[in-house]
């Protein structure tokens, strides 16, 4: 499962994130735990757009 967030979160929101998405995939599509793969990724605010505008111009929604 791959994520895509603003960056800004802190290594034990990540860590977190890591573990409950992996738990949740494992059993919503009935598979070993240990084969579910997760990957995020942090963008500054400057790479993401929101509207047609870069999003750190504008307030999160």
């Amino acid at each position: 499962m791959r994520v895509d967030l603003k960056e800004g979160r802190t290594p034990a929101q990540i860590e977190e994130l890591h573990r409950r998405l992996a738990t949740v995939v494992s059993e919503i599509v009935e598979v070993p735990l240990d084969s579910v793969r997760t990957y995020i990724t942090q963008f500054p605010a400057t790479a993401w757009g929101v509207g047609g505008v870069p999003s750190a111009a504008v307030t999160d929604r």
